[in-house]
Parts: C-alpha cells; structure tokens; sequence
C-alpha cells in the first residue's frame, strides 16, 4: 500500500469516528437544554444554568 493510499484510509477514518462524535455531542448537548442543565444568553455560545 503506498503512502497516499494510507493516508486517504486514515483520514477516513478519522472522518468516521468525527461523525459519530459528533452525533453524541448533539444529542448530549439537546438533551442538557430540555433539562435545563445549559442555557444560551447568545446563539451558538452555551453557558451552565445557574439554579
């Protein structure tokens, strides 16, 4: 395997397991605003609720 081809199937990899993180923070992150856990004073910046 040539060193271009190694580091194309890293890189996909890499990309796969980017994916699936990706995947659980969006889920963490939605179920922490139902609750309440996190609150956002400005779109895109999240901040702990303060109870």
């Amino acid at each position: 395997m040539m060193l271009n081809e190694k580091v194309i199937k890293g890189l996909q990899t890499i990309v796969t397991e980017l994916e699936d993180l990706t995947v659980i923070v969006d889920k963490t992150m939605t179920a922490m605003k139902k609750d309440g856990s996190i609150v956002s004073p400005v779109r895109c910046k999240w901040e702990p609720a303060e109870k």
